[in-house]
């Protein structure tokens, strides 16, 4: 866990905003615009993930610093040394070269390269109240919430956590037939722990009726987030499919999904 959150993220905007006007003043001296462009506009994203912690509107920021300075903290040092923090524009293809290798970077950022992290919810906006599907969802859950068989699932799934490390997340996938409760089951438990609803199905054609619509109501107000988990665990696959077993285990850059988790 990274120490005095709200200071690391305070000193990283104030130092990303100091990269962003050196990025306006580099394209002015004829560096790779589109470079540049590109690089600030993906810093700008990112900085929005900061401004949405410090509104209580993103709950991921201590896994998303972690991989922006893993990825990046290394090519922006040089950049604040080459550039004297920030300031001179001497040494114009070396820190052009270090650019280069930024957007590469930003690129494989999962943070940065997914547009849900940092567009803010235009159904927040649109949505004064949940929707009634929702609520009936959370109400049998509230009435459920104290039950010997919710109490045990989840002494149950408290025991995936890798031992030794409370701070490690769990998570679980219910399979089974359509309206066995699965569904419910996730909603019950958000009552008890925190949860995070990922419905596959809802990015699946499959389910859809005639006229588009999903054939549970519940999915379609989860289908652009399944989406989302659908097209990283796609690109996942097709990234080892071709590969040894062994590859998952040596794998350095990360994969998407669990990224997203």
């Amino acid at each position: 866990m990274l120490p005095f959150i709200k200071d690391v993220v305070s000193t990283l905007q104030k130092e990303l905003s100091d990269l962003v006007d050196y990025l306006l003043i580099l394209s002015n001296a004829a560096i790779d615009e589109n470079d540049i462009k590109y690089c600030t506009k993906s810093i700008k994203n990112f900085l929005d993930i900061l401004d949405r912690y410090t509104f209580k509107e993103f709950s991921f920021i201590e896994i998303a610093i972690k991989e922006f300075e893993e990825l990046s903290r290394e090519i922006i040092e040089e950049i604040k040394i080459k550039s004297r923090n920030f300031i001179e524009i001497s040494n114009l293809q070396y820190i052009w070269r270090l650019i280069k290798r930024l957007y590469l970077v930003f690129e494989n950022n999962v943070f940065i390269a997914n547009e849900v992290f940092y567009i803010r919810s235009e159904i927040a906006g649109k949505k004064t109240c949940l929707p009634d599907v929702l609520k009936d969802y959370l109400k049998i859950g509230e009435a459920l919430k104290d039950e010997d068989s919710v109490k045990n699932l989840k002494n149950d799934l408290a025991r995936l956590r890798t031992s030794g490390n409370d701070s490690c997340a769990y998570y679980a996938a219910i399979i089974g037939p359509s309206f066995l409760g699965k569904t419910q089951t996730a909603f019950t438990l958000s009552h008890v722990m925190n949860v995070i609803y990922v419905n596959l199905l809802a990015a699946d054609i499959v389910v859809q009726g005639s006229d588009g619509s999903l054939s549970q109501p519940i999915y379609n107000h989860f289908e652009d987030f399944s989406n989302l988990f659908y097209q990283t665990i796609d690109q996942d696959l097709k990234e080892t499919e071709n590969n040894a077993p062994g590859y998952i285990s040596c794998k350095n850059s990360g994969y998407q999904t669990l990224g997203l988790l």
